[in-house]
């Protein structure tokens, strides 16, 4: 009895915080893309870009 308790609650848990995953539109021909490509892409920063002038007015030098 207890077992099935538990489960009832991990199956409510599971389809609350756990939804089903979603794909982008065009998920597939992009892996394909990225996979039978004989050139490698560039990876894509996640940080935004600062200009020369910035930096320099920083006093960094990334």
């Amino acid at each position: 009895m207890i077992a099935l308790i538990k489960l009832a609650v991990l199956l409510a848990i599971k389809a609350l915080w756990f939804p089903s995953p979603t794909l982008p539109v065009d998920g597939s021909e992009r892996v394909s893309q990225h996979l039978l490509t004989d050139t490698p892409q560039p990876p894509v920063s996640s940080r935004p870009a600062v200009s020369k002038e910035y930096r320099d007015d920083l006093g960094t030098t990334r």
